[in-house]
């Protein structure tokens, strides 16, 4: 019997290990952006959805089909491992994992997920509702509904492990060696257990301990199934749209993937362990004060609030607010005889939940609103359910006092979604939404013509602003004002007087062509079409690039592939200066800040060239990197730090990387920089290894 629980946890446990795995190789190819991971999410919800479905036809047929088409199956998911890591020197990581360009970034995603990892999944995401059914014929006194908890508590265990102990000791193709020598090893203990299932066990009838909403040979009402849909999809609408918030808000980092899809899992593990942990009444309370706690984050937005404490808030409103649809989906649980039909409504819900999230809401709403919208209908649940269970006996002042709760609830979260759609859509002169998240221009200071300015907004992120007034119209501001790093190498460059040849990646509002004169050359590049199409002029906010003496072109698409085609193509750039400014709050673009990328940067450089990085991140301190970069490359890496006017200059930390001594030993360039030398040792960044939890600063 040790088999079925031991399978049902490794299964789980592999499931979300190989999701962090797989969400790390991908994301950073689509510009770092939350949606990347959220597209995944997606994946792997539908084909969770897939192996339950997959497991509820199985419990259909007789039993000796149902071991036939299981263990075809296995073998199939097996062998078709072995010949990816033949093919491509990894079995999950196929070449085609490759960004090839701007169209339909999300069918990209889905589709390297299904080569990569596809038949493996689908026979995880089968086994643990699969098991927990043959553990029901075989042990018929005996709920498989912990065996449920037991899954939710591999995949937390899986979820915890990976940013605290995989990702930093191991490269990404020894986690993937690990994995496919785990994956050999639960097919064959699966295959055991199918083999050692005998026809006997589908004659028991005894009942099992425990409790059930619908009992043996009960019909399942439709209303019955809808509901456990809905309960379920509220509760993926959360994850989604708390990670969604968060990674656009802080930064997208494995940790801030893994916690609210830990407080998920949490949640099933709590209310399917015992039927005491929930209780409907007490937790209408606790998500009550949740939810006002979160209506003044969420609103206000204070400054003042810390990084752990915004976390805080909104984990914990996800926490309570899933523990309820959950805890009331628990109470709703069948007999074993309908246990995989339910676990299959279950993820049907996860993933339309997912869908909702990750393609509907881009297509609907030009900001997030997936959060507050997704609290709004865990009220409406709860008052649903409570408004189908009760009888009108049962109204008395407890269950009136709940109500009021509820709908005080319900009435908190909807003025408050109505107020920051208001004050947000008053703030805003321009807004749209796409696959690299919600873009914003803002108008300031509109009474003050001299100040009056356009700002660009990227989640979390100021990408830049232009003065309206034309005598000021002209002048670089922010990250990128005379006193910047940037500043500093382009005034003082020996070759400024001849012309300059410069690249950009990250082209913002495209503020650095403001730096440029006659006889120079900016090349920028950009993924976001939203933001090359402001740059070049839409709406008339910006014009640095369009107004440039400069010879300026924008080239789209992932940056680091950009550079890798050109250089196959028509050779090195030879930029005097090569400015990085793609590491912002909300986005970290890993396979930026490689070895290999590295390479590519420095063969577009002439020999004396400048590698500009902008490292002005609050929540990452990337100077370490950049050090043991700039060393295993024998280049000198110097800090120059400006702390900004609080008017037309931000506070900016940049580091320059260069062989060129007289450039840095010029007095008003020398002056200006320090010297990394105290900096702590990393190891080196690689595309098959980074770790982000070294660098992470959530203070």
């Amino acid at each position: 019997m040790l088999l079925y629980p031991l399978i049902v946890f490794f299964s789980a446990l592999f499931l979300f290990q190989v999701e962090l795995l797989l969400g790390k190789r991908i994301t950073p190819i689509f510009g770092g952006t939350p949606a990347a991971w959220l597209t995944a999410l997606l994946f792997f919800q539908v084909m969770l959805m897939a192996g339950y479905a997959l497991a509820a036809w199985l419990q259909r047929l007789d039993l000796r089909k149902q071991r036939v088409v299981y263990l075809s199956l296995l073998g199939i998911s097996t062998v078709a491992l072995f010949l990816s890591g033949l093919s491509y020197g990894s079995s999950l990581f196929p070449q085609i994992i490759k960004f090839r360009g701007l169209n339909d970034p999300q069918g990209q995603i889905l589709w390297m997920l299904l080569a990569s990892i596809g038949l493996p999944f689908l026979v995880l995401a089968t086994n643990s509702p699969l098991m927990q059914a043959w553990f029901g014929l075989v042990q018929p006194g005996r709920s498989p509904y912990p065996l449920y908890a037991l899954s939710n508590f591999g995949s937390l265990l899986g979820l915890l492990a990976y940013p605290f102990a995989v990702e930093p000791l191991l490269t990404l193709r020894m986690q993937a060696l690990v994995w496919t020598a785990g994956y050999v090893l639960l097919v064959a203990a699966a295959g055991i257990v199918a083999f050692k299932l005998k026809a006997r066990h589908t004659s028991s009838k005894a009942e099992f301990g425990g409790t059930a909403k619908i009992t043996r040979g009960e019909t399942v009402r439709l209303g019955e199934r809808i509901l456990w849909i809905a309960l379920s999809a509220v509760g993926s609408i959360l994850l989604l749209a708390v990670t969604n918030h968060l990674t656009t808000e802080i930064t997208v980092v494995p940790f801030l993937w893994v916690l609210p899809l830990a407080v998920y899992l949490l949640t099933f593990i709590l209310v399917f362990a015992s039927d005491k942990i929930y209780a409907r009444f007490p937790y209408t309370g606790l998500l009550f004060g949740a939810t006002v706690l979160f209506a003044w984050v969420y609103y206000y937005e204070p400054v003042t609030l810390s990084t752990w404490a915004y976390i805080l808030a909104f984990v914990l409103v996800q926490f309570l607010a899933t523990m309820v649809v959950h805890g009331e989906l628990a109470d709703r649980k069948p007999a074993p005889e309908r246990l995989t039909d339910f676990y299959l409504m279950i993820s049907v819900g996860g993933a339309l939940g997912s869908l909702l999230v990750s393609v509907v809401a881009p297509l609907v709403f030009h900001d997030m609103w997936e959060l507050p919208i997704g609290l709004l209908l865990a009220w409406l649940c709860l008052l649903a359910v409570n408004g189908l269970e009760a009888t009108p006996g049962e109204r008395g002042w407890g269950h009136r006092l709940a109500e009021l709760g509820m709908v005080s609830g319900l009435a908190v979260t909807g003025v408050v979604l109505l107020m920051a759609v208001s004050v947000r859509s008053q703030a805003t002169a321009y807004a749209d939404r796409s696959f690299y998240g919600v873009v914003r221009v803002r108008e300031l200071y509109a009474g003050d013509p001299a100040e009056q300015r356009f700002v660009l907004v990227h989640g979390a992120t100021m990408h830049g602003y232009q003065f309206t007034d034309p005598a000021r119209r002209e002048l670089p501001t922010a990250y990128y004002t005379e006193n910047s790093g940037i500043g500093l190498a382009i005034l003082n460059h020996p070759n400024r007087a001849q012309g300059l040849r410069i690249g950009d990646v990250g082209l913002g509002v495209g503020t650095l062509a403001a730096f440029g004169r006659q006889n120079d050359i900016i090349r920028f590049y950009e993924i976001n079409p939203d933001v090359i199409q402001l740059a070049q002029g839409l709406g008339g906010y910006f014009d640095y690039v369009t107004a440039s003496p400069a010879r300026t072109m924008i080239v789209p698409g992932d940056a680091r592939l950009s550079l890798e085609r050109e250089l196959a193509a028509d050779g090195s750039n030879q930029f005097d200066i090569l400015s990085l400014d793609a590491f912002s709050d909300s986005a970290m673009p890993v396979h930026l800040m490689t070895e290999e990328a590295w390479q590519v940067y420095l063969a577009h450089l002439k020999p004396d060239g400048i590698l500009a990085i902008n490292i002005s991140t609050h929540a990452l301190d990337l100077r370490p990197v950049v050090k043991a970069l700039a060393d295993h490359f024998g280049l000198s890496a110097v800090i120059v730090q400006d702390q900004g006017d609080g008017e037309r200059a931000f506070w900016s930390t940049w580091m320059l990387v260069t062989r060129n001594q007289a450039f840095l030993q010029q007095p008003q360039v020398a002056a200006r920089i320090k010297s990394t030398h105290d900096l702590p040792p990393v190891r080196l960044w690689t595309d098959d290894y980074s770790n982000i939890l070294q660098v992470i600063d959530l203070r």
